[in-house]
């Protein structure tokens, strides 16, 4: 009968200890963010360059810029290149390539490519 009454007490002591190692863990990566957002930033633009390069070939040239779409409706309504656009997608911009690339790392496609032309024609971007 002694044991029956332990065992309520392990568990609860079993899951207040998961619970503090839960938070350290958390906290830990948080700083970690905090602290090194730059880093971050270049292991998450690994990670997506890597699963891209699966499926065409880039330029290993240059390093890109990759943003985050957030506003897909509003990117729909400028420009035909992002008419199957969605939130989440990657927009990567080779810029001395001269070359645009939509991702959609959901679904692991690419979306749409296009050339990326700065000061193009008439001085306007492209």
């Amino acid at each position: 009968m002694a044991f029956k009454r332990v065992i309520p007490f392990l568990i609860l002591i079993a899951l207040v200890i998961a619970g503090f190692g839960t938070a350290a863990y958390f906290y830990s990566a948080f700083n970690n963010v905090r602290e090194n957002p730059q880093q971050i930033a270049q292991e998450e633009a690994a990670e997506v360059m890597g699963r891209v390069s699966e499926l065409m070939i880039l330029p290993g040239d240059e390093d890109p810029n990759i943003f985050t779409v957030t506003d897909p409706e509003r990117l729909r309504a400028e420009q035909a290149f992002f008419k199957d656009v969605s939130f989440g997608d990657r927009l990567i911009i080779y810029t001395n390539n001269q070359r645009a690339i939509l991702y959609n790392p959901t679904a692991h496609k690419i979306v749409n490519v296009a050339p990326f032309l700065i000061g193009g024609a008439g001085g306007a971007a492209q």
